[in-house]
């Protein structure tokens, strides 16, 4: 007689075969949509370019033109992803002058660089320019520091090896790109590992210093904002942000034009002169054509010989009165104003090579904490840190909150008249993560979780309120936000969700199975997404190795779970691109549910299901075959078929192979429970399953 096949979506794998009958046991690549089982779409590469590092942390966002940007976080990185092409953003950590600073020896690619308390580290990007050749070799370009030889020296690698031995190099530009952050947690598991106030990304703090390095990443409009843990919190615009034009015009003075001479002025053999006499102006005839809200790096070579020469843009001085001749490269915020080289009374000197130019690199926003352990955008325009530096004191303080004026994200002192504030939460060692919510922000410590709501009041802002004790979050980015419903994996081994009222435990039949095999010492690496078009939350997970290698899928559809291994750090649903888009251990983007193949290559599903009793008593059925019915098949499966007497038995087991013209397949299994697996692997792949019968009859056996 033909049977429908009891088949329950969802995977049960905390329970056995025989009490979890009807669901399924294990999955690869498989979801629960609609009430039943299918095959994940597919995936293809965004870019042919890696991206730079381990990915922690994505976002997207639209410019004021609809033009779509995501933004990359690695440990080494900052990356903006623009109309299929990476753009380094890194920020800058300092930048200057040195003379004479390598050391070269004959035939040897390592040069040496002498720079007095230079903070690098083994893997930091360190930038030269205008290097002249030592040794036979001109070191210019980006460089990989390989070893520190001591708080005054690092190595780097050349491309070419010496031709001689020499000390020089000439007046140098340097640049140091921030330094690269951890892959791997490495004070074991749990939070709160080591002492506040030693070490750490930028300032002090060992709760920075053990953990791998992630990504804070919101919009401030159409800008981008970023924070990696435990440092700045750094601004990118997406104006001319992607490629760079000079926005001077004559500034190597060749030729007497284009710029405004107050008395005292005159420009001749390639530099502006000034003498002493009257204070007075040197600026661009023409005012640049700068954009407010944009940053903007400002440099030019000044010879002082008298008095005090000094730059401003606008009203806004951008450097100190020079009274020693230097270069002068300065970042800027741009609001507003002109260009203007003033010389006081008594100043004489040149001016040469003068440059503006957009900065192409995040830049820090300008009063901003100095180390921040997560940051987000409010819906009312307010920039807030979790997890800060007191203003007060100066110290960090893992529990401590500030944000903002409203619509200024450079006010961040609280006044009369603004809406810039802080608060210190009451309860729990640390936040570990915050997000925005629906009419609400939700911030959690360790311990628990706080609810942070707006309050039009100045003297208040933000109110906050304890809901829950023990449910805090595995790491930063355990936790996401979907359909107006707060989701997150957290450090007690649950799973929860928070509507309002009170946080609320998910029934989890995988929970056992996740938290098992969990590296725990890497929680901090966990990143929960949402995947919109399935109704889908999930959490990517370190399971056999210390890197994300696992996923589980909960839909809140209907309840239903599923547990698949996958390569992928981060995971950011589709909105700002057109696809679902995540990055893999490997450093490669890829465009999720596109197609029905791996990039091209064979796409590997299977699903498993529970004991199926098809006998009671002492009886044995055989089943003798199956009549399959799946939806929009692609690519066939391989049917295993396996019958036991008892669940625990051995059990007899065959295969058969169907495609999507097979109407029926005979083979013979006998039990009193029977379990199925269907498993696909081909380019593409795609299967739904249906009302899948099964012919069976009475057996002659009796055990």
């Amino acid at each position: 007689m033909y049977v429908d096949l009891p088949l329950v979506p969802g995977v049960f794998k905390d329970e056995t075969p025989l009490s979890a009958k009807s669901h399924f046991t294990d999955s690869q690549w498989v979801r629960t949509n609609r009430g039943k089982m299918e095959v994940m779409g597919g995936y293809e590469e965004a870019t042919n370019d890696a991206v730079n590092g381990i990915c922690r942390g994505l976002h997207s966002w639209r410019d004021t033109l609809s033009q779509s940007y995501e933004g990359i976080g690695t440990n080494t990185y900052l990356q903006v992803y623009f109309d299929g092409e990476l753009y380094d953003i890194t920020p800058l950590d300092t930048w200057g002058q040195l003379t004479d600073p390598f050391t070269v020896v004959n035939t040897d690619k390592t040069v040496k660089v002498t720079h007095t308390a230079n903070g690098r580290s083994v893997g930091d990007r360190v930038i030269f320019a205008g290097a002249t050749a030592v040794g036979g070799i001109t070191i210019t370009g980006e460089y990989i520091v390989t070893v520190i030889v001591d708080a005054n020296n690092y190595n780097i690698e050349h491309g070419t090896a010496a031709t001689g031995n020499g000390v020089g190099g000439g007046t140098v530009n340097y640049e140091y790109i921030i330094p690269i952050g951890l892959v791997d947690n490495l004070g074991g598991a749990g939070y709160g590992v080591g002492g506040f106030g030693e070490g750490g990304y930028g300032l002090a703090s060992s709760e920075n210093v053990y953990y791998p390095r992630v990504w804070s990443l919101d919009n401030w409009g159409q800008n981008l904002v970023a924070c990696p843990r435990g440092g700045k919190i750094y601004e990118w615009s997406p104006t001319g942000g992607l490629a760079n034009s000079e926005m001077i015009t004559n500034g190597n003075f060749a030729t007497d034009s284009d710029w405004t001479k107050g008395t005292g002025w005159t420009i001749g053999s390639g530099v502006a002169t000034g003498t002493a006499g009257v204070d007075s102006n040197l600026q661009p005839s023409t005012a640049i054509a700068l954009t407010p809200g944009t940053y903007y790096m400002v440099e030019m070579d000044v010879t002082r010989s008298a008095g005090a020469i000094q730059v401003f843009i606008g009203t806004t001085a951008i450097t100190d009165e020079l009274t020693s001749s230097q270069h002068v490269k300065v970042l800027i915020y741009y609001a507003s104003g002109n260009l203007i080289i003033n010389k006081n009374t008594a100043g004489a000197g040149t001016i040469d090579n003068v440059s503006i130019l957009q900065s192409l690199r995040a830049a820090p926003i300008p009063n901003s904490p100095s180390e921040n352990k997560v940051i987000w955008v409010t819906d009312q325009r307010i920039l807030v840190s979790a997890g800060t530096i007191e203003s007060a004191t100066g110290v960090y303080n893992p529990i401590h909150i500030r944000w903002t004026d409203q619509e200024d994200n450079q006010d961040w002192t609280p006044t009369a008249s603004n809406q810039s504030g802080f608060f210190t939460l009451g309860k729990g060692g640390q936040i570990i993560a915050a997000k925005e919510g629906r009419g609400q922000n939700n911030v959690w410590v360790d311990t628990g979780m706080f609810v942070m709501r707006y309050v039009p009041n100045p003297n208040v802002v933000y109110s906050f309120n304890y809901v829950s004790g023990g449910t805090g979050p595995m790491g930063t980015h355990a936790t996401i936000m979907f359909a107006g419903i707060q989701y997150w994996m957290s450090n007690t081994g649950e799973f929860f969700s928070f509507a309002g009222g009170a946080p609320q435990p998910l029934f989890c039949p995988v929970r056992k199975f996740i938290f098992d095999r969990i590296a725990q010492a890497q929680g901090e690496k966990v990143y929960a997404f949402s995947n919109s078009a399935y109704k889908e939350v999930g959490w990517l997970y370190p399971g056999a190795s210390n890197e994300c290698d696992s996923y589980v899928l909960y839909n809140t559809a209907d309840g239903t779970w599923a547990i698949g291994a996958v390569d992928r750090t981060a995971w950011l649903d589709a909105g700002g691109l057109e696809y679902v888009t995540a990055v893999s251990a490997n450093s490669r983007i890829y465009f999720m549910e596109k197609g029905h193949s791996f990039d091209g290559d064979t796409l590997s599903w299977s699903m498993e299901t529970a004991a199926i009793v098809i006998a009671e008593g002492n009886s044995m059925m055989q089943v003798m075959g199956i009549i399959p019915d799946f939806d929009d098949f692609v690519g066939g499966c391989t049917i295993t078929v396996t019958g036991k007497p008892y669940p625990n038995a051995a059990g007899q087991s065959v295969s058969v192979d169907v495609t999507d013209d097979t109407d029926y397949r005979s083979f013979r299994v006998t039990g009193r429970q029977v379990q199925f697996t269907f498993a696909g692997s081909s380019a593409p792949a795609f299967m739904r399953t249906g009302a899948i019968r099964v012919d069976v009859q009475n057996s002659r056996q009796l055990r």
